[in-house]
């Protein structure tokens, strides 16, 4: 079978979803490009043309990710700057519910970030270092003076933090029902993400 019509940048795109998705479902070792065509709708010969090797593959998924956390962290930014005179509280409320509803939206990244950093028996390796190490510095930069709190000291908690975002973005829609008692699964999404907010602020508040 030949390469598909249609625009290649789309077709580009859709490999890549896919390819997000089934690693960060089953690894690097349990996807084959065969596997991540059928997911995206095209041949093995047109994973290839775009991208040459499941090596290459991978690598373009990991990139694509570090692209998504700047942008996550611009907004960030935005939020943690927006209003320098008034409360910590609703600043730090805001940008955890930001986080938590872009781990959310790229559960896909999400998953594949702790797969990738499993599999390489290097909790806090260089891949991690690149997608965490400018959020965390960013956030103890701009958040400490307002906290009163001492940069490194707040990075610790910030990374903490991080944990518990991520960890609860990846949650299943029954465990979160489950776990909150919620028998709606819009009233348990809430439920979680008050949570978190809840338990951020103790942590980063004194």
């Amino acid at each position: 079978m030949g390469r598909p019509s249609g625009d290649p940048a789309a077709v580009r795109e859709r490999i890549l979803e896919a390819a997000i998705r089934l690693f960060g479902e089953r690894g690097f070792d349990g996807v084959s490009v065969r596997r991540v065509g059928e997911g995206a709708g095209v041949t093995f010969t047109t994973v290839h043309h775009h991208f040459g090797s499941k090596r290459a593959l991978y690598a373009a998924c990991l990139e694509r990710m570090g692209a998504r956390f700047r942008t996550l962290a611009g907004r960030l930014a935005g939020v943690a700057t927006a209003s320098p005179d008034g409360p910590v509280e609703p600043v730090i409320e805001a940008m955890v519910r930001e986080s938590f509803r872009f781990a959310r939206e790229h559960q896909g990244e999400i998953r594949l970030i702790l797969r990738d950093v499993i599999a390489l028996e290097d909790i806090y390796g260089q891949r991690q270092r690149a997608f965490s190490d400018p959020l965390l510095q960013m956030g103890a930069q701009l958040l400490a003076p307002r906290l009163g709190r001492e940069p490194n000291e707040l990075r610790i908690d910030l990374h903490f933090a991080s944990f518990a975002i991520v960890r609860t973005s990846i949650a299943s829609d029954e465990e979160m029902t489950v776990v909150s008692g919620e028998a709606a699964f819009d009233d348990a999404l809430r439920a979680y993400e008050d949570g978190l907010v809840r338990n951020v602020l103790r942590m980063l508040v004194r």
